[in-house]
Formats: structure tokens, C-alpha cells, sequence
């Protein structure tokens, strides 16, 4: 697979671990899963990827890191409905993430 915006061939343990990592935010968004599976599974599947561009990790993980806080906060608090703007956060990041990865697999 050919990633024509870092002219690299992306290798296949990649390509399958961003294609997983949109599925797991796809079964998050259907309420299959919950933001404590989706932050371990992403940072899982983020320690997975080989020879990457460092800046485009950094980017998904400075969104993951905004998961990963609002899970802690949900955690101190009694759950993410009681975080301040805390889907919003979650939807925002997700947001971002999906583009990022997206942008990876065109």
C-alpha cells in the first residue's frame, strides 16, 4: 500500500492496525463499546505501528490523550455524563482521529 503523502510504502501490519483502530471508534460510536475499551484498545493498537511518520503518531495521540482525560475525569466524577462538556471532547477527538487515520488510508 502506497502512501503517496509520505511517498512510503506503508507495510501491511499498519494498514491493518488503522483499520482496526476506525473500527473500534465505529463500535464506540454504536455504543458496543465503552471509552475505557476504546482508549486501551487505541493506545494499543497506536504502540503497534511501525516505521510511521513520528508527527503523525504525535497528532493521534495528543487526540487520544483527550480521550484518555476525559475517562479519568469520568472515572473520579461517576461517569463521562457528569464530565463538563465531556462527549463533546469525545466527539471532537474522535473526530479529528478518524480524519487523521482516514488521510492515511487514501
Amino acid at each position: 500500500f502506497w502512501d503517496h503523502k509520505t511517498e512510503y510504502k506503508m507495510n501491511k501490519s499498519n494498514y491493518r492496525q488503522i483499520k482496526i483502530m476506525l473500527e473500534k471508534i465505529h463500535l464506540f460510536e454504536q455504543e458496543k463499546i465503552d471509552l475505557e475499551t476504546l482508549v486501551s484498545d487505541l493506545r494499543a493498537l497506536l504502540d503497534c505501528l511501525q516505521e510511521i511518520n513520528d508527527k503523525w503518531v504525535n497528532n493521534i495521540y495528543s487526540e487520544w490523550f483527550v480521550l484518555e482525560q476525559v475517562h479519568s475525569v469520568a472515572l473520579d466524577q461517576g461517569g463521562i455524563h457528569t464530565v463538563e462538556n465531556g462527549e463533546k471532547f469525545i466527539r471532537n477527538s474522535l473526530n479529528k482521529i478518524k480524519e487523521i487515520l482516514a488521510d492515511k488510508l487514501d
